[in-house]
């Protein structure tokens, strides 16, 4: 009886190492493709400059019966490295974005 819950623990033992494995190489996999992406947004620098932003929100019905208006917000932003950053209103304000 012993030896077959050894052999019961050790065939446990291999799958979870098994799993962990594959766990430690998709982390692994993933890392490296986020610091690759990080790296490449960080050196781009061919949309640098200011922009014009149209953010256009179509109505919308809730499910509970009621509606989202329609709007159109415009307003500048300004890439540098990559990174895009615009704001409109007064920031904390409500309406701000």
């Amino acid at each position: 009886m012993d030896g077959l819950i050894s052999v019961f623990l050790l065939v446990r033992f291999g799958m979870l190492m098994k799993y962990a494995s594959l766990i430690t190489i998709v982390f692994a996999v993933s890392t490296l493709l986020f610091a690759q992406n990080t790296k490449a947004a960080s050196t781009d620098t061919t949309f640098d400059g200011t922009w014009s932003v149209t953010v256009d929100f179509h109505e919308y019905k809730n499910p509970d019966g009621s509606t989202a208006r329609a709007w159109v917000k415009h307003f500048g932003a300004e890439v540098q490295s990559g990174v895009l950053h615009g704001e409109l209103g007064t920031r904390g304000a409500p309406d701000w974005f």
